[in-house]
């Protein structure tokens, strides 16, 4: 069992033209991560507007109020999930706000639903309503992404009869609050991390909280996010 502690940059520093090769293959599936998340999200309300608007072309003498409010509904939504998605990448890490720790996470972990559903693998979130934190919403919910992201890669070599699954916890402590990510997948290796890890790990010193990662061979994984009060 090891631990990876924010600021221990030692496990991080590529030792060859293989792991950078590696890291940047990592960077492109990561991408295209972030790319499939913007088109989940906007895909829903693009395709009910698009039927509306068909079905209207179809039978334009059938219009009806009902459907224009429909249609002026689902624009409206999109435009916002839009708006959303686009300033989140832009936020400047100085931009510190009041955040619901149990929004932020069930908002990150949205993204990654339909993927686990697929795969069998259970997602459990226990965070009080009212704990709170000080942090950046962007750069908060981009290191959980990538915490669910390494836990989901976990399952990848587990069989079909292996439990599956993913416990977000929250901790009050004195002047603290714990927030730990917990899988059941395979150990992830800790002498070097992938690319969200390394991810999470900057972006956590980056925005002054502390991250620690302990990988249990064949038993799972543990994250732990930690915010100074």
């Amino acid at each position: 069992m090891k631990t990876i502690k924010v600021g221990d940059t030692s496990n991080l520093e590529p030792t060859s033209n293989e792991m950078l090769e590696t890291l940047f293959q990592d960077r492109l599936r990561y991408e295209k991560l972030i790319t499939e998340a913007f088109t989940h999200e906007l895909h829903t309300p693009a395709v009910i507007i698009r039927g509306l608007a068909q079905l209207l072309l179809r039978n334009p003498e059938q219009i009806s109020s009902s459907q224009l409010r429909d249609i002026s509904r689902e624009s409206e939504q999109l435009l916002k999930r839009l708006e959303t998605l686009s300033s989140a990448p832009t936020e400047k890490i100085s931009l510190i706000q009041n955040l619901s720790l149990k929004e932020a996470v069930e908002q990150s972990i949205l993204f990654y639903e339909k993927s686990c559903l697929e795969k069998g693998i259970s997602i459990r979130v226990d965070i009080g309503e009212d704990l709170r934190v000080d942090s950046s919403a962007a750069r908060l919910k981009s290191i959980l992404m990538a915490l669910v992201e390494s836990s989901v890669k976990a399952f990848e070599f587990k069989t079909a009869r292996d439990l599956k699954s993913i416990t977000i916890q929250a901790q009050k402590k004195i002047n603290e609050i714990h927030l730990i990510i917990s899988d059941t997948g395979v150990g992830l290796a800790t002498d070097q991390p992938c690319l969200e890890l390394s991810l999470a790990q900057k972006l956590a010193r980056d925005i002054d909280i502390q991250f620690s990662f302990f990988s249990h061979k064949d038993q799972g994984n543990c994250f732990t996010l930690i915010f100074t009060q």
